[in-house]
């Protein structure tokens, strides 16, 4: 069974179950392939983003004018993001966080109670979706947990944690 995410303004991308994928619209300026070991997509947009999207993740897009996404919004699962310097800098949303993207690779995981966000290479500007002043910048090798009840806790992540996000993404 398949379950596809529509909203208003938003390019649909895809919601995943039983191995399979269903797209409504994939991003114009994307293109889109599936993955194995472990299962993911992966979606290459023009302007130097890169999208690898665990298989049973939810997200959607907003596009700008010029058709690259400018807003992915991450309803559940991980995606592993990298944007090349220089290029497009969309913003990841997700229930308890946003992103800001300074040129790097870094994982996004939503879960039921937070967000954790760990930076693989470059930085990432991370706060909490109901409060601006809460920014942190992450280098490579940090995370941090975003719950909407806690402040935001910068840590080093431990190589256990860090291999057990980015194994979902075969790295």
């Amino acid at each position: 069974m398949y379950r596809i995410v529509l909203s208003v303004l938003t390019c649909v991308f895809f919601v995943v179950s039983g191995g399979g994928i269903a797209t409504a619209q994939v991003p114009s300026n994307c293109d889109l392939e599936s993955l194995d070991g472990p299962s993911r997509f992966l979606l290459r947009c023009e302007g130097g983003m890169v999208l690898e999207i665990e298989a049973e993740a939810v997200v959607t897009f907003q596009n700008e004018e010029d058709g690259l996404p400018g807003q992915v919004t991450v309803e559940q699962g991980a995606v592993l993001v990298e944007i090349t310097p220089g290029g497009v800098t969309p913003q990841i949303r997700t229930p308890n966080a946003i992103t800001a993207v300074r040129g790097t690779t870094y994982a996004v995981e939503v879960s039921d109670r937070a967000t954790a966000v760990f930076v693989v290479s470059g930085q990432v500007d991370v706060r909490k979706i109901d409060d601006s002043d809460s920014a942190v910048l992450l280098d490579a090798g940090e995370g941090v947990d975003v719950r909407s009840d806690e402040p935001l806790a910068v840590a080093v992540w431990s190589d256990t944690r860090a291999r057990a996000l980015l194994t979902r993404f075969g790295r």
